[in-house]
């Protein structure tokens, strides 16, 4: 996260100025730019870094772009798997954890395909 790299007292300027700069590419890297000659050089560096991948997912359709910007579907996975593990406690083995999360994971993969509205493939702007 480039905020954790910036000194407390900044980050309300920083933060408007990420918001502000969100929009193209071609504006995070001017902002970086400018965030080098501040001397937040990790925080320059975080986003140089990261640039080539923070659009992907402007080369799908506009209806599908606020499911695939965030993680959202990735932090509920998470917790699922979280939540169905934990009662079980110390697991024999390894396959026995993979038996388990493997479970899960397909229980998932068959709600996304059965429900439609998560990304309709089919709909196009």
């Amino acid at each position: 996260n480039v905020l954790k790299t910036i000194p407390v007292k900044q980050r309300g300027e920083i933060n408007q100025l990420l918001n502000e700069h969100m929009e193209s590419s071609h504006l995070l890297a001017n902002l970086a730019v400018d965030l080098e000659t501040r001397g937040f050089d990790r925080a320059s560096g975080l986003i140089e870094k990261n640039l080539p991948c923070l659009f992907n997912y402007q080369a799908f359709p506009t209806h599908q772009w606020i499911k695939l910007r965030t993680t959202n579907t990735l932090e509920n996975i998470n917790s699922l798997i979280k939540r169905r593990t934990r009662p079980i406690g110390a697991f024999p083995n390894n396959q026995s954890v993979l038996r388990v999360i493997v479970n899960i994971l397909m229980d998932m993969n068959e709600e996304f395909t059965v429900d439609k509205r998560h990304i309709d493939l089919e709909r196009y702007d």
